[in-house]
């Protein structure tokens, strides 16, 4: 997948952050095309990387999270584990190939020139040393290439692959913009890689440090690599308005169905969706929701793990979460929230844990910290069923949650949870 970020890198930035004083606004004129494209094609693309660098920096620099974060992944362990370790490598092989995508395109594929306004994309930049098996040669067969043009949105730089040099990704830059459309049926066949679909994403600078992104697949998407594969329906499953300066996110997340696989394990997701919204207080996610079914983790074809989200509440709900001065979240969830967990130890391939947390109902609110000992019940109540049921817990209004590290008559470590008074 470098291949595909060796001429679009700016739209990957999306995760990186700096500090927001060190980007400058857009300039005027910044745009001037020169006999040759490539100063500007470097100019531009600094820009916009640096304005969404800032605008994610401004944005999300008192994001409220860590609590319920950290509070899910310790109740709901096995499954949490799970997922990370699957996730993560194909996220590994989607990654920027380098920190600093403008340094990175300047030095690796506008230094091999093959024609004027067009440069190689040498297999080795796309390949690294953990690529899987018989990338060097996929890539070197498709000959990669890119093509620089002048238009008048700006730059226009073409992803060319294959002895024809097709030309399925288009991408169009200026200091303001940066639009890129990937043909991928065009590209698995010049490949020779399972991928089909297309998508396009958008990446607008609105003022300093403010910047809007939009990803849309016009028809379902699916890539596959080594492996690992992802696919998507066709929508619009992202839209996100980052200003740094007020700070100020809003954001739109709605994927359809979704099956990212790695090897034997497969992930199901009938859809993920959410409104966002963060003021720099409070972050208010709204119709938060995995689709009409259970999300399901398999393994070998057999289900490992099953989580249904408010299955007798139209599967969704929404929350709240703040951090007051003290770093002490709070989460409110409206109306309530109901997770229902079913674990397969032996299609995971682990050992039985000492228990199972199967059901988390919460119709309240919680005060804690990622390093805080216990949870704290404001109002309401939250309750942890599991298996075997003696391990569970239900606490109300003004009790709180410890996890208390145990060992078993066996010998296995776990956490004891417990209602206590608040300390």
């Amino acid at each position: 997948m470098k291949l595909l970020v060796a001429a679009c890198a700016a739209v990957a930035c999306a995760g990186c952050a700096v500090d927001s004083a060190s980007a400058a606004p857009p300039g005027p004129g910044s745009s001037d095309v020169t006999a040759d494209p490539r100063p500007t094609v470097v100019a531009d693309l600094a820009n916009v990387v640096a304005q969404t660098r800032a605008a994610i920096s401004g944005a999300t620099a008192n994001l409220p999270g860590a609590m319920s974060e950290a509070t899910l992944a310790q109740l709901f362990g096995a499954s949490a584990s799970a997922l990370h370790q699957m996730t993560l490598p194909l996220a590994g092989r989607l990654a920027m190939p380098a920190d600093d995508p403008v340094a990175w395109l300047s030095s690796n594929v506008f230094a091999s020139s093959v024609d004027e306004g067009v440069y190689a994309i040498p297999a080795a930049l796309v390949c690294g040393p953990s690529a899987p098996a018989g990338c060097g040669s996929a890539v070197a067969a498709a000959t990669p290439r890119v093509r620089l043009a002048q238009s008048d949105g700006g730059i226009q730089l073409f992803v060319q692959l294959g002895s024809a040099h097709d030309e399925p990704i288009a991408i169009t830059l200026s200091a303001s913009e940066l639009n890129a459309t990937l043909d991928l049926d065009a590209v698995g066949r010049d490949l020779g890689q399972p991928f089909s679909g297309k998508a396009t994403v958008d990446l607008t600078v609105l003022g300093p440090a403010h910047v809007r992104a939009t990803v849309a697949f016009a028809a379902p998407v699916s890539v596959g690599w080594g492996g690992a594969s992802l696919t998507s329906a066709a929508g619009t499953p992202l839209v996100v308005d980052l200003d740094g300066a007020r700070p100020q996110l809003e954001a739109s997340l709605a994927f359809g169905a979704t099956t990212v696989q790695l090897a034997d394990t497969v992930l199901s997701l009938a859809g993920l969706a959410t409104d966002v919204g963060f003021d720099g207080h409070a972050l208010t996610l709204d119709r938060i929701s995995l689709g009409g079914s259970p999300a399901t983790l398999a393994r070998a074809g057999q289900t490992a793990i099953a989580i249904d989200l408010n299955p007798t509440a139209g599967r969704t709900f929404g929350a709240v979460l703040s951090t007051n001065a003290d770093g002490i979240e709070t989460i409110a969830v409206a109306p309530s929230l109901d997770i229902h967990q079913q674990i397969d130890h032996g299609a995971l391939g682990d050992g039985l844990p000492v228990y199972d947390v199967t059901d988390l109902s919460l119709d309240a609110a919680l005060h804690g910290s990622p390093a805080a000992t216990q949870l704290e019940v404001v109002h309401g109540t939250l309750a942890i069923a599991t298996s075997p049921a003696n391990f569970g817990i239900t606490a109300t209004d003004t009790h709180c949650v410890t996890q208390t590290p145990a060992t078993s008559s066996s010998g296995q470590s776990f956490d004891q949870l417990a209602v206590a008074t608040c300390q």
